[in-house]
């Protein structure tokens, strides 16, 4: 469902029905173990150096392998507070890789990025709510991972045509479509245990839009963009 043609308090309206109707039938992800294995096998995982991946607990065996496996692992802190931390691989020791991928990990053995340098990520994981057959992901309603992304292509404008994936059970990918606005981070694919299925976005919809401009000032209050870090020195840097 494409934004322009809606209000943003009707998307929302929209998302949260959305949330409510399928809150009784979504539940966490399962085999995470397996889930994480195939995507091991997926093209843009292989291809991949730089890779973020979303904070979920669901998705700590992914962020794990990411070292493991020589790549580069950007994380968010909580809530996006503090801005986003880097870990290179094999400079954890194997047996505080379980540790270090948590938010209580995160001071100790990642390092706060710099977001003035230049980024470029190859990959973007996150989880979510459903996935339509389109790509548009109905999040848990705070944009965290959103915001992320805009931040990170701020830093380096290539990221608005990296790939992103969302890791979810079959089921999550629902036939009805979600309303979007017009920040909202399409999926490309989504992996599951079953293996990595990729999605035909909608039409009208490109992350490469979000070149010249990708964080939506006039729709953040200014306490959400004070209390986000990254945020805050970007606002403050503006010209």
């Amino acid at each position: 469902m494409n934004w322009e043609n809606l209000s943003l308090d009707t998307v929302q309206k929209d998302k949260n029905r959305l949330r409510n109707e399928l809150s009784a039938s979504v539940t966490n992800l399962r085999q995470a173990g397996k889930v994480a294995q195939q995507l091991r096998s997926c093209p843009s995982y292989r291809r991949a150096e730089r890779i973020f991946v979303s904070p979920a607990k669901d998705l700590k065996q992914i962020r794990i392998n990411c070292l493991v496996d020589g790549k580069e692992l950007i994380m968010p802190g909580p809530a996006l507070k503090d801005g986003l931390y880097g870990f290179q691989p094999y400079f954890v020791n194997f047996t505080d890789l379980e540790y270090a991928v948590t938010f209580n990990g995160l001071k100790k053995y990642g390092k706060l990025l710099d977001l003035s340098k230049t980024l470029p990520v190859d990959l973007f994981l996150t989880d979510g709510f459903a996935l339509s057959c389109e790509g548009s992901r109905l999040g848990d309603g705070n944009g965290f991972f959103d915001l992320a992304f805009a931040v990170l292509a701020w830093s380096y404008p290539g990221n608005a045509d990296s790939k992103v994936g969302m890791v979810c059970n079959e089921e999550q990918v629902i036939s009805m479509p979600i309303s979007t606005a017009p920040w909202d981070v399409d999926a490309d694919f989504y992996i599951s245990s079953e293996g990595q299925r990729d999605l035909i976005p909608a039409k009208g919809r490109s992350r490469s839009e979000r070149e010249a401009g990708p964080i939506f000032w006039q729709h953040l209050s200014y306490q959400r963009i004070k209390k986000v870090s990254p945020l805050w020195k970007i606002w403050k840097n503006r010209s």
